[in-house]
């Protein structure tokens, strides 16, 4: 043809006769049947791939399960396409790590993935390839020598030389892959074979999820089986119009009414007995008129004996959403009836005894509060007794030690009288502290303080007593100590005080060691360890030692004190968040250990000290104050306190004698107690605040009282200020400086002028050791390791005899724990030099 194509033609060829039937030519007529067998073709090929397609939809349908059906379709895509391995792989997820072959048909000697039986690692090519088929609504092909290549992956491991897959995607899970392997020669596919190829797809991808539901479905049935067959409960199916249709019953259930075959095609009227059907016909009417499941109680007579049932009622609905009828499950709870009835007798006679009980319980309350009455009017009673004439043992003690003129031992034999009173005060606290403790009344306390000059205190009141029984008292600290830290300065010195009076007091000879450490890397946790060579614990002691009111025999009796040290102690430390512990053995002495966290205070919290002064007198106009108390001792000791300062004094014995004289003078103070005869200082203190006339006066209440009352706290409220007993000077001079406003006439006090005397003496006239020894001296009194400081004098004195009165001087100092003394001692010696 002109246009180069080809045409299919049939031609009609006749001999041409003339008249007489003589043949004169040939006459041939054409025609053109190009299009007429093009359709032909097309229909014989059209039937062909109808017959192959048919023979996918029989093996789909005769296949019972998925396995099956993959297994027929892919040996008859095998035989229609002539290919060397049919396959499907899952899952077809390109971002899965590996997949693996499930189902696949090879031709012999191209075995395929199959046969490695195993997850196989996902290769980047293949993923690539099965992003790519994913994402074509047509098979994707691939041949060697071509513009697409087979991936570099499969070529290697499988031998492929030509391929074509097509993602399959159920209804049911992820997608599959679906694919042919050409390897005996690079194959070209045909567009008629891509097209059967996608149709078979499409009908595997249907047949796949048809299958798929009814497997799960299977499953879930199966599921429903097991967990009814697990259940021991019957469960009845009612149409909409109460038949009974279906029902399911476990085989180890008790016996019913009537057997649950015999239910079915009856209505539950027929069925059920008469005092039943109406209440379940009720519950059904519930049911379909709110939706929600209904419960119904109700027992039935099985066997000639009553058994209980709890029914659950729920609508089914058909496909429209309407009534279908209704579930039933019925659980046999004739158990459980049973002991609700023995619970609510049980129940019935609990409330008996509880109502006898209460009234117990309230006649033993009522007793428990008047013994706690009678113990709170006890220790407010023995603590104002107790701590009236130490008001005035302390009071004058305190006086007299800011007295220049005393002789060393009388200063000495002062300090034992004050320490003894500061002991008996805290044998008094101990008492009220736990009384405190048992309460949950007790708190902590957090400021800083000075842990170095507390341990001095501690250590000079314990070697008291330690002096009387000839003992020793070592002092060693591991690890430097700060300075100041923060924490309950008064707890901390009551339990070393505790601590060591106990080991003094059961030690008989030999003596005790305090060995304190300081972590300041560890939130500043102190450490602190009191050893004494004392008669030790009993093992089956140690667990009674911090009970109150316990105490060990020392010496064959029962020692001193109160029984309340380490019971207190022991709570105290659990106050700070500490520990406490105990190691002993009968015969050779106990260890307590105790740690507690004290962190270093921050230099923002240290206000600068005043160097402490000795109060002469004041300026100005004199200024007048009335004392009011009962005991005429208390009386003469603020007498003798505040008299010598220029303070103009008058004295009341009672309230009413006080309200009298202060209406006669109108002084510009009273320090008021609050217990007296007559009329007490809270009655004294709301009538002077009664007279206009003493509105200018300050009222200071006093009192020894220190548990606390409605009647005390009434009594601090009316004053302007108050302070306990016994009475610090330095606290109650601050007091009347700040509300009088008046100036303080003051002289250095530092230490004592028999201090500076002694010093002057002994720079006068000692011989004084190589810098290097006073050196070693000064070092070791900054760490206040006292016991190696006696050490260095006894090698020092033994050396060489002349310096003998330079170490009786620093023992001197040593004997009373005053660091600060021996250092200003021997900064003067370098003056002197």
């Amino acid at each position: 043809m002109r246009d180069g194509g080809e045409r299919i033609l049939v031609w009609n060829v006749n001999r041409d006769l003339d008249t007489q039937g003589r043949p004169t030519g040939i006459i041939a007529v054409g025609q053109d049947i190009t299009e007429r067998k093009k359709a032909e073709e097309g229909r014989l090929a059209h039937l062909h791939f109808l017959e192959r397609l048919g023979r996918i939809d029989r093996a789909i349908r005769r296949a019972g399960n998925v396995e099956q059906m993959l297994w027929d379709v892919i040996k008859t895509v095998y035989s229609i396409f002539d290919c060397d391995r049919v396959w499907l792989f899952y899952p077809g997820d390109p971002d899965s790590p590996t997949f693996r072959v499930p189902v696949e048909y090879t031709r012999p000697g191209y075995p395929g993935a199959a046969a490695l039986n195993m997850e196989i690692p996902m290769p980047p090519s293949m993923a690539q390839d099965i992003r790519e088929c994913l994402a074509s609504e047509n098979p994707v092909t691939y041949t060697q020598h071509t513009e697409r290549p087979v991936n570099q992956a499969s070529a290697e491991q499988f031998g492929v030389l030509a391929q074509m897959f097509t993602a399959i995607h159920p209804k049911v899970g992820k997608a599959w892959i679906f694919g042919m392997h050409q390897c005996s020669y690079p194959r070209l596919w045909m567009e008629e074979e891509v097209r059967l190829f996608k149709e078979i797809g499409r009908r595997v991808a249907d047949g796949l999820s048809s299958l798929l539901f009814l497997r799960d479905l299977q499953e879930s049935e199966e599921k429903l089986r097991s967990t009814l067959a697990s259940m021991d409960d019957l469960v009845f199916v009612l149409d909409k119009d109460g038949i009974f249709r279906d029902y399911f019953q476990p085989t180890d259930i008790h016996d019913l009414y009537v057997p649950p075959a015999v239910f079915l095609d009856k209505s539950f009227q027929e069925i059920l007995p008469t005092h039943i059907t109406k209440p379940f016909a009720k519950a059904i009417e519930a049911v379909i008129d709110s939706g929600a499941v209904q419960q119904l109680d109700y027992y039935m007579e099985v066997a000639g004996k009553i058994r209980w049932y709890s029914a659950k009622i729920s609508m089914r609905k058909d496909a429209l959403g309407g009534f279908a009828g209704v579930t039933v499950v019925a659980r046999d709870i004739t158990e459980r009836k049973w002991a609700e009835e023995e619970l609510k007798k049980h129940r019935d006679h609990l409330e008996e005894l509880v109502g006898e009980r209460t009234a117990e319980v309230i006649v033993a309350k009522e007793k428990a509060e008047v013994a706690n009455q009678a113990k709170s009017t006890f220790l407010s009673s023995m603590s104002h007794e107790l701590r009236t004439p130490l008001n005035a043992i302390l009071g004058y003690a305190q006086i007299l030690k800011r007295q220049d003129n005393l002789t060393e031992v009388q200063r000495h034999y002062l300090d034992i009288m004050h320490d003894s009173g500061e002991h008996l005060l805290t044998l008094i606290n101990d008492i009220l502290d736990l009384s405190k403790i048992e309460a949950q009344k007790m708190e902590t306390e957090e400021a800083p303080f000075n842990l170095p000059a507390v341990l001095r205190q501690v250590l000079n009141i314990a070697r008291i007593k330690a002096e009387e029984k000839d003992l020793t008292i070592h002092y060693n600290t591991i690890t430097p100590l700060p300075e100041y830290v923060r924490g309950d300065e008064r707890k901390l010195k009551q339990v070393l005080l505790n601590l060591l009076g106990n080991a003094v007091k059961y030690t008989h000879r030999g003596g005790v060691i305090l060995r304190v450490d300081y972590d300041q890397a560890n939130s500043g946790l102190f450490r602190c360890e009191v050893k004494d060579t004392g008669i030790g614990i009993a093992p089956d002691k140690l667990k009674v030692i911090f009970e109150p009111f316990t105490q060990l025999p020392a010496g064959g009796q029962t020692g001193e004190g109160s029984g309340l040290g380490l019971a207190i102690t022991q709570r105290l430390v659990a106050l700070m968040q500490g520990k406490i512990e105990v190691e002993s053995e009968p015969g050779r002495g106990s260890t307590f250990s105790m740690e507690v966290a004290l962190p270093p205070a921050v230099e923002t919290e240290l206000s600068a000290k005043p160097a402490e002064q000795v109060v002469l007198g004041y300026q100005g106009p004199r200024k007048s104050i009335l004392v009011v108390d009962d005991n005429i001792t208390n009386t003469s000791m603020l007498v003798s306190m505040l008299e010598p300062l220029g303070f103009e004094i008058t004295t009341a014995e009672n309230g009413r004698e006080a309200v009298r004289r202060a209406l006669e003078r109108r002084p510009d103070m009273v320090l008021l107690d609050l217990v007296m005869p007559v009329q007490d200082g809270l009655e004294a203190a709301r009538e002077m605040r009664q007279h206009y006339e003493l509105n200018q006066t300050r009222i200071v209440g006093v009192s020894a009282t220190v548990s606390d009352s409605v009647h005390k706290d009434a009594f601090v409220a009316a004053c302007d200020d108050f302070a306990l007993k016994p009475i610090q000077i330095k606290q109650l001079l601050e007091k009347i400086q700040s509300h009088l406003q008046i100036v303080w006439e003051t002289a250095p006090s530092g230490r004592s002028t028999a201090d500076l005397i002694m010093a002057e003496e002994a720079t006068a006239s000692v011989k004084v050791p190589p810098a290097h020894i006073l050196e070693a001296i000064r070092q070791t009194v900054a760490l206040g390791n006292f016991g190696d400081l006696d050490r260095r004098l006894t090698e020092l004195k033994s050396s060489d005899t002349v310096y003998a009165h330079f170490c009786n001087l620093i023992r001197r100092y040593a004997e009373r724990y005053d660091e600060d003394g021996i250092i200003t001692f021997l900064d003067g010696l370098g003056k002197e030099e």
